[in-house]
């Protein structure tokens, strides 16, 4: 005899079974992939562990499989997506298993461990597989699917994270040791002569003070260039504003070393004039040696600052241009009803409340300023015999690269303060961008606050 209600009350036992069941099969496929990953990052900062990918990779294989096997039973379909990462999990261990212990050749200027090739397999196929335990475990719904996605859409971030940080803690740690009092206030130059040849000593003070002095002359040379073009592209549309906005586009587009060498360029030119002549001062830089007798650079700190104000230029003129679209309407209106001109209400309404935008891209422009190495090393020298705007340029940029590709000499007297010379970039950026954050919250009490209460 049935008694009634018990069908329906078998019905909704069974769906729980089912419930639980697949959220049994999707938490183990979910805590296999956890591994694959944890795998991963063990794998990516030693070499000693290369031998966990292989078994770690075939125990996803046969959880995903048995997945698979669950969904075709009891859905009644194959699940192409869960099918397509066991084919890859097959994959990895086919091309783990053959691959030897270190990779060199096929024109790659390297020699890479096994380990680096394992880590990515693990990541790749431990965070695919994650997103398939987690659409299990939630239910295999829509709904499920969607959320599952997050592994997959977080792995690009976590690892650029992951890779930032680990860069940002090697220059910290080996960076920090070498900032010492005598570092920051001696400059590299030669000390004495002796049987094994000259002897330098290193410092970093003349490069400190040429990394603010290039900001300085950046910022000065791209101030009012791309005040005045966000200004014009806002104020007054139409063909040459069209014209302006393409530039600036073209610009940001344009390769650093295209424009670094548009700057050595122009100082080649500039060795064809005479020594005397002012405008090859300009290029060039001069600097004073041996006794007081003038010399030649390879690049002055003003055409430097020159060349990378070219990346500025826009930053700055978009932040204009944004801070003035960002004028309300009745703001204008009420100027103009007042019997201001355009040149009076730009000048004193519309400008003032743009100002914090505009600083906020000032500060981002010398953010970039500092650390355009790109460019700054075609031109640059050692700073050994002085800083200024027509002396030889020298930033700490040029310390990064000269100590790993720059002369015997100064990479034996500098190559302890390269780390150091990145840190202080570091903090440089660092305190540009805080510095932003900081005056344009205060400049937006000051000049907008009155609007918004």
């Amino acid at each position: 005899m049935n008694v009634p209600g018990t069908r329906t009350v078998t019905t909704q036992l069974l769906q729980i079974r089912s419930l639980t069941a697949e959220q049994a099969v999707g938490g183990g496929v979910l805590a296999l992939a956890a591994l694959c990953v944890i795998g991963a990052a063990i794998e990516l900062s030693t070499t000693s562990m290369d031998v966990i990918a292989v078994p770690l990779l075939a125990l996803l294989f046969v959880a995903l499989a048995g997945a698979a096997w669950y969904c075709r039973r009891t859905a009644g379909t194959l699940d192409r997506e869960m099918v397509a990462v066991c084919v890859l999990a097959l994959i990895s261990i086919a091309f783990l298993l053959v691959m030897p212990e270190w990779f060199y050749g096929h024109d790659i200027n390297a020699i890479i461990h096994r380990s680096f090739f394992d880590s990515v397999a693990l990541a790749v196929v431990g965070t695919w597989g994650a997103s398939q335990g987690i659409y299990l475990f939630l239910g295999g719904t829509p709904s499920a699917r969607d959320i599952s996605r997050y592994p997959i859409v977080l792995l690009p971030v976590v690892a650029v994270a992951v890779a930032y940080t680990m860069i940002l803690g090697r220059v910290v740690d080996k960076g920090i040791p070498n900032l010492t009092l005598d570092a920051v206030t001696s400059i590299y130059r030669q000390t004495t002569t002796n049987e094994a040849g000259v002897v330098f000593e290193g410092g970093l003070r003349n490069q400190i003070i040429g990394s603010v002095l290039h900001i300085i002359l950046t910022v000065a040379i791209a101030l009012p260039i791309g005040v005045g073009a966000g200004m014009y592209i806002a104020e007054y549309p139409g063909i040459i504003a069209r014209v302006i906005t393409i530039s600036a586009q073209m610009l940001r587009a344009i390769s650093l070393f295209i424009i670094g060498s548009a700057a050595v360029n122009m100082v080649l030119w500039a060795n064809h004039l005479t020594t005397t002549n002012p405008f090859s001062e300009l290029v060039r830089g001069v600097y004073s040696a041996n006794g007081g007798y003038s010399y030649p650079g390879a690049g002055s700190m003003l055409l430097g600052a020159c060349f990378v104000s070219l990346l500025v230029i826009p930053v700055i003129a978009r932040a204009t241009e944004e801070g003035l679209r960002s004028v309300p309407r009745e703001i204008r209106e009420g100027s103009m009803a007042l019997g201001a001109t355009d040149g009076h209400g730009l000048l004193n309404i519309y400008l003032p409340w743009a100002f914090p935008v505009i600083l906020t891209g000032v500060f981002v422009g010398a953010a970039e300023a500092a650390g355009a190495t790109a460019i700054m090393v075609f031109v640059a020298g050692t700073g050994e015999y002085g800083v200024g705007p027509l002396h030889p340029a020298t930033t700490l940029d040029v310390v990064i690269f000269q100590d790993r590709f720059g002369s015997k000499n100064f990479m034996g007297a500098m190559g302890k303060y390269q780390y150091t010379a990145a840190f202080l970039l570091l903090m440089i950026t660092l305190a540009f961008t805080s510095a932003a954050l900081w005056v344009k919250a205060r400049a937006w009490r000051k000049y907008k606050g009155v609007y918004t209460t």
